[in-house]
């Protein structure tokens, strides 16, 4: 069969986009036929758009012979000046396993009484992907494309994994929350269930029993006098991570749309009562809620969820759009795919409010390297230096300037938080770029800064475990531990100040937890010193390896094991994820810190005029350095960084 050819290209004045006519198929293995229309967007055309991953994976019997091959028949019955195309009816195009699924999964049931028909928009299909000239400004237009549909299919992909059971919970979940809303207790997330009016019906009882057994899973105490099943917690966290939820591109894609309807097989999550991302919210929401309650920090499922939902709610709620910069370091930290690395910025930039002010056009005829070290000279004009800590390169990759993160490279870790004293030390970001090296194509700057120690050792890096596979490795990672805190204790500028001395204990609990942890309410309350000591308690309990506190002989020792046991277990949640694949040091004046994997000993500890936090620099002995990891110290030290030290002028490459 001859492969598809595209008869013209778009008319850009008309803002013309390609548009498929799905026929009905009969069976799930009927070939995939369709008609391509050309549509003027000025026009207003009525037509749904396609949300989908290019490469998602299908292992589906139902799948297993149906050939992913779109057939396009030309008899198109449009407008022949403008909207048909004449290539032979037996033309066709190579589409992927996802797609085909998506198509297959969506197009109508073929019916002898209705003449029915998908009109859809498909980038794959719709856009000439050999085309770049014609790529790059349908790219610019993508957010009008998915506002203007009439509805946008979001495509999960194919029943598996208890899918269905996922989506009946979460379909439960909203629907009990909705009846509700007006019976929350006071100043808690808990529902008095009593109070709440069921009416008795099959679908109600079973919206009940699902939210009971949400809240059964958090320990909380529910009374009812009906069967309370297991809540699917594993069948709604593989509908979270599916490959979907981690593509930069359906970001835009899902903020944008009017409507909104999510597919996964033949079950679907529609508008009903609100918008269909509520039933995800109200799930993310209740989960996050009673997480905190439990002293951990929120998100403990795959992160990108919470990132897609909270944008587009924020803009259907406010009409607000977010900012590039909040656009990059949220898809950073949830590691957001995309198969050409220009892409890991053109889909935010065009999300964002802000775009207007960096002028960059999508163009995918220039180097991503170009585009990136474009994107962080705009922000160095505007003063800005937020995207430090997004710079970790490895110092003998020079790809790119040490200067300019590597968007492409993300690792879902969230980098090292920022530290107050630093953004309040008085200074502003002060940035030139030499005269001779623009000239001659190199990309140094000079940043005002003050060089303020020396890395002095280092431990190993924390082995790579993720908090789920803890209780498997976690001799591991506890004798990783063990080890690196007496190390710390060994800095030599510590053994030689008593006053260092003494705080060391608690400023290596801090630097293990990043200067931060999720504690509960009533641990919250509690003073600075007696925070201290909770920690100082966890701490040594977990480095114990006793998984119980022991025998108790009261109600009152059984409420202080129990408190010993989850402060332990938040204090390893945060640790786990501040550490992992990170290491940690101390420095020549005996400041204790965690760095990337590329520190090394003998780098200097810098702290950059209106910087966010410090950073590690290694001289390359040709009067510049390079860029080579984000810092954490902890805030009771750093202050002391900023006593007597001049400002110089550095220079980065």
């Amino acid at each position: 069969m001859a492969p598809y050819s595209y008869s013209r290209p778009l008319d850009r004045a008309k803002n013309e986009i390609r548009l498929l006519r799905i026929m009905p198929g009969s069976s799930m293995t009927d070939d995939l036929q369709c008609k391509i229309d050309y549509a003027s967007l000025h026009e207003h055309p009525v037509f749904s758009a396609l949300s989908y991953t290019w490469n998602g994976k299908v292992n589906n019997p139902a799948l297993a012979h149906a050939p992913t091959v779109l057939h396009i028949n030309s008899n198109s019955n449009s407008n022949s000046n403008s909207n048909s195309n004449s290539n032979s009816n037996n033309a066709s195009i190579e589409i992927t396993a996802n797609l085909n699924a998506a198509l297959r999964y969506l197009r109508p049931k073929y019916s002898p009484y209705l003449d029915e028909e998908l009109y859809l928009w498909v980038d794959a299909v719709c856009i000439n992907q050999e085309d770049n000239t014609e790529k790059a400004w349908q790219v610019a237009q993508m957010q009008r494309v998915y506002s203007q549909a009439s509805r946008v299919i979001v495509w999960l992909g194919p029943p598996a994994d208890g899918s269905d059971i996922a989506i009946n919970a979460l379909l439960a979940m909203r629907r009990f929350a909705l009846r509700a809303s007006g019976y929350v207790q006071e100043g808690t997330s808990n529902v008095d269930m009593g109070s709440v009016p069921v009416d008795q019906s099959e679908q109600a009882l079973k919206d009940q029993a699902i939210a009971a057994s949400f809240g059964r899973m958090f320990q909380k105490q529910v009374v009812s006098n009906i069967n309370i099943p297991r809540f699917p917690i594993d069948e709604v966290a593989k509908l979270l991570s599916r490959e979907w939820w981690g593509r930069v591109w359906v970001w835009q894609e899902l903020v944008m749309a009017k409507e909104v309807v999510f597919a996964c097989g033949v079950d679907k999550i529609a508008p009903a009562n609100g918008d269909a991302s509520d039933v995800f919210d109200t799930f993310m929401s209740t989960w996050d809620q009673q997480v905190k309650e439990l002293g951990r920090s929120a998100r403990m499922l795959d992160h990108r969820p919470w990132t897609m939902i909270d944008t587009r709610l924020t803009f259907t709620q406010t009409g607000r759009l977010q900012s590039l910069q909040w656009l990059l370091q949220e898809s950073f930290l949830a590691a957001l795919g995309a198969t050409n690395p220009r892409d890991h910025v053109y889909p935010l930039l065009l999300l964002a409010r802000d775009r207007a002010e960096f002028g960059i056009e999508v163009d995918y005829n220039i180097a991503y390297q170009e585009l990136y070290i474009k994107l962080a000279k705009e922000y160095l004009k505007r003063g800005e230096l937020w995207f430090l800590p997004y710079c970790e390169n490895d110092p003998n990759d020079r790809s790119l300037p040490s200067w300019v993160p590597d968007w492409s490279k993300t690792r879902g870790l969230k980098p090292l938080p920022p530290a107050p004293s630093c953004a309040s030390n008085g200074t502003k970001v002060s940035c030139t770029f030499p005269f001779m090296d623009q000239i001659l194509g190199r990309h140094r700057i000079h940043l005002s800064g003050r060089v303020v120690d020396t890395i002095k050792w280092k431990s190993s890096l924390r082995p790579n475990i993720s908090i789920e596979d803890f209780e498997a490795h976690r001799d591991t990672v506890l004798n990783w531990v063990r080890t690196t805190y007496q190390d710390l204790l060994q800095c030599p500028a510590i053994l030689k100040d008593k006053e260092l001395k003494l705080k060391a204990h608690m400023n290596a609990c801090w630097t293990f937890l990043g200067n931060n942890i999720a504690l509960t309410e009533e641990d919250l309350r509690m003073s600075e010193e007696d925070i201290d000591a909770a920690l100082d308690e966890a701490f040594r309990f977990l480095l114990s390896g006793v998984r119980r506190g022991g025998i108790v002989t009261s109600s009152e020792q059984l409420q202080q094991s129990l408190k010993r046991e989850r402060r332990a277990d938040t204090f390893c949640h945060c640790m786990m994820g501040v550490t992992n694949g990170r290491l940690l040091f101390y420095t020549e004046n005996g400041y204790f810190g965690v760095g990337e994997q590329h520190l090394g000993v003998g780098d200097k500890v810098v702290v950059f005029s209106g910087s966010p936090s410090p950073t590690a620099i290694r001289e390359m002995g040709n009067k510049s350095s390079r860029i080579v990891s984000n810092l954490l110290i902890p805030h009771s030290m750093l202050e002391e960084f900023f006593k007597k030290k001049k400002i110089d002028m550095i220079t980065i490459e």
